[in-house]
């Protein structure tokens, strides 16, 4: 946690006032997904996570909190409403940080994955997901893949 806490910490702006924008982004496929379990289990993990940084104090008072969200959609294709919005507000560079709670709430195509990872990366977005306890994904580079 000491590692995360110092990285999320690197990446925040200096400046004072300045807003820390935080995006997450949940998707279930399926109704009974979404009735049962799937966006509000994953909200609250990605909530538990953001409180135990806040109590860290790696965020400032300052973060301003944006979630996306699909609901009912497979995430075979990209071409949904939440993530469609997320991936122009990451060419805006409204984001500094996206929280997920598992790569493949993304896409469940691995090239889709990797694809959106390196607009992140190219924005420099962290990328930090939140399953199995918080922790910040690691970006290649092309010789890797």
């Amino acid at each position: 946690m000491d590692s995360l806490i110092k990285a999320l910490r690197s990446h925040m702006r200096e400046e004072p006032g300045e807003e820390f924008n935080v995006a997450m982004y949940v998707r279930s496929a399926t109704r009974t997904q979404t009735e049962n379990y799937g966006l509000k289990k994953q909200e609250y993990a990605l909530f538990l996570f953001l409180a135990a940084l806040k109590n860290f104090k790696v965020f400032s008072d300052n973060i301003k909190i944006k979630k996306y969200e699909d609901s009912g959609i497979s995430g075979l294709t990209m071409d949904r409403p939440g993530i469609k919005d997320l991936i122009c507000d990451i060419h805006s560079r409204e984001i500094d940080a996206l929280l997920v709670t598992e790569l493949d709430r993304i896409s469940r195509d691995v090239f889709q994955v990797e694809s959106f990872c390196r607009d992140l990366k190219a924005y420099k977005i962290k990328l930090y997901l939140a399953v199995n306890g918080p922790k910040e994904f690691e970006f290649f580079g092309p010789e890797v893949i």
